[in-house]
């Protein structure tokens, strides 16, 4: 039995690298496809035009549903053994709560930290220029036909927060659907959860999107909103459905 949750493990790790190096790869090539657009001096491209190509293929690219398959391993990996009665008798009920939000932000800010890092180091490597949204030589402008004021480091904050909310929300959709279908097959689960997921995506607002566009629009402090409340209501059900939850 231990030998088939040790393979079960390693499995799962194995899935979660590779699919890891195809996100950065995928981000990579969002960064190298804008930089085929370098060299006119009336269209320069920053060092953020870069970045946020790359972090926004996380939450609106292919990367969304690479990284979907992340989260749910990664939960499955840091939760799988929540779930007994032993482990319930152990914590009690409201400490294995706590336990578990603890986990899922620990791997929350792993993900969205070295990911926006490793974006940002390939970044700067690509452009001299920092930020230039405000600049009518700017690529933004060029593109777009209008300008975009806003500080930059809070920017850098925002790029990263979208991803780290992002995969907060997922974590704890999983969280729930897992309690609720505490003896289902775990394939079922993961297939449900993706679907709620998707149908999230699709609605436009609820997973925040930080990028010149919904800048301009003024529609970022909106989204990020939307997206804490749904946050705040998933933790209260995840309590509930824990607190409920017979054995």
């Amino acid at each position: 039995m231990v030998s088939m949750i040790n393979k079960k493990y390693i499995k799962y790790l194995v899935i979660m690298f590779g699919m890891l190096v195809a996100a950065l790869a995928f981000s990579i090539l969002e960064i190298l496809y804008l930089a085929e657009k370098d060299g006119n001096p009336a269209r320069i491209i920053s060092m953020l035009d870069y970045l946020v190509n790359a972090q926004n293929a996380i939450v609106t690219g292919i990367n969304f549903y690479i990284f979907a398959v992340i989260i749910a391993l990664g939960t499955i990996l840091l939760t799988d053994n929540d779930y007994s009665y032993n482990t319930i008798i152990k914590y009690g009920r409201n400490k294995l709560y706590y336990r578990q939000i603890a986990k899922i932000i620990l791997m929350a800010l792993f993900f969205s930290s070295s990911f926006f890092l490793i974006n940002l180091v390939i970044s700067k490597g690509k452009s001299s220029v920092f930020y230039n949204w405000t600049e009518i030589n700017s690529y933004l402008f060029y593109t777009k036909k209008y300008l975009v004021d806003i500080n930059p480091y809070l920017l850098l904050i925002l790029i990263w927060l979208q991803d780290f909310v992002y995969i907060v929300s997922a974590e704890l959709l999983y969280l729930v659907l897992k309690w609720i279908f505490l003896r289902g097959k775990e394939s079922v689960i993961i297939v449900v959860w993706l679907i709620f997921l998707v149908v999230e995506r699709l609605t436009g607002r609820i997973i925040p999107v930080v990028n010149a566009a919904t800048l301009h629009m003024d529609i970022v402090a909106q989204m990020f909103f939307i997206a804490v409340l749904l946050i705040g209501m998933k933790l209260l059900l995840l309590k509930r459905v824990i607190n409920k939850r017979d054995f």
